[in-house]
């Protein structure tokens, strides 16, 4: 006769079959199941027309090894026996799942992004991942158990921008499932960035100031232009209320400077502004004349200067008694300015 158990399941009370020869139909056979702590279970069997017979095992066998001896007689008393032990290795119970983690990489830039994990299952086995993204889109993908227990695959095609949540499940040889989720985030969108540059200035080592919508404690990197074709890089940090300033290190030469700023958020997206001013320590060159020997006393005084037109020219007047008066004129498009003494 022969008897047969499951060599590995993760079926607690499973099913013995075995065959014999020259028993009769009807005939008994008594099967003893001992498990891994050392209780048995007996249970029997009808012999079945073809020789064959099956019984399952009535109570729930821990998990580990496990063995089965089977007994039958014939009609006329003769005893047979089988035992199946898988060759001296035991049979197994094995009820309790893989354990397995994922992880869904999370405020990142890469719509594609690898999903990764480990688990105790073994070398090959195979990971089933779900993703679904913010729209409910839903990709399968799967990957094998490295030898260091580690898995990963990038997930095919792009998500959708905003909440995913990646699902993964893998089996032991018992059939036993393990399963584990995470929820990522993608973002596609640049960080909002504007820097100012004073439009013309006579500081050359002007202050750059602006702002963004990164998180405050992000670093800016500001890199500074002048006439001379010299960069200057320069870093900040972004404050409470998303502003960000520093002063130009070196001081620039007279001219125009261009300065452009590169912020990237925490998924990686990059974002840049660009502004253009002028250093300008040239002082403008002025005229003014006061009339000499004149019976006006309130005189008129006028000038030139280069200063651009609009410009308003700041006039003190003092007299023989000490007597001050300050009055001002705006430059016309002739570069020219007068003004009459009020009093």
């Amino acid at each position: 006769m022969t008897v047969e158990a499951p060599d590995l399941s993760n079926d607690n009370t499973p099913t013995l079959t075995g065959t014999t020869t020259d028993v009769e139909e009807g005939q008994l056979v008594t099967l003893t199941v001992t498990d891994s702590r050392g209780g048995s279970q007996v249970v029997t069997a009808t012999v079945q027309a073809d020789g064959s017979y099956q019984a399952e095992v009535p109570n729930a066998l821990p998990d580990g090894r496990y063995s089965v001896e089977a007994v039958v007689s014939d009609k006329a008393g003769n005893r047979a026996e089988a035992r199946d032990d898988n060759n001296g290795k035991g049979n197994v119970i094995d009820t309790t799942a893989p354990v397995i983690t994922v992880d869904a990489p999370d405020n990142t830039s890469d719509n594609t992004p690898l999903i990764s994990g480990t688990t105790d299952a073994p070398t090959g086995s195979v990971v089933s991942i779900t993703v679904t993204d913010s729209r409910g889109s839903v990709q399968t993908v799967s990957a094998n158990v490295g030898a260091n227990g580690r898995y990963s695959v990038e997930v095919p095609k792009a998500l959708a921008e905003g909440r995913y949540t990646a699902e993964a499940a893998v089996k032991d040889p018992a059939g036993n499932e393990g399963k584990a989720s995470d929820n990522g985030s993608i973002d596609i969108t640049a960080p909002v960035i504007s820097v100012d540059i004073p439009e013309v200035s006579r500081d050359t080592t002007p202050t750059i100031s602006g702002k963004t919508d990164v998180p405050a404690g992000t670093v800016v990197t500001i890199t500074v232009t002048g006439k001379d074709g010299h960069p200057q890089v320069v870093t900040t940090t972004v404050k409470d209320d998303g502003s960000f300033e520093v002063d130009v290190p070196e001081a620039l030469p007279e001219g125009p400077v261009s300065v452009e700023a590169v912020v990237k958020d925490p998924a990686g997206n990059e974002g840049r502004a660009s502004d253009n001013g002028t250093i300008d320590t040239t002082a403008p060159v002025i005229t003014v004349d006061a009339p000499d020997n004149t019976s006006d006393n309130t005189p008129l005084i006028s000038g030139t200067t280069d200063a651009p037109a609009g410009s308003i020219v700041s006039i003190t007047v003092t007299d023989s008694q000490g007597s001050v008066q300050t009055v001002s004129a705006s430059v016309g498009a002739d570069g020219r300015y007068s003004v009459e003494v009020p009093k």
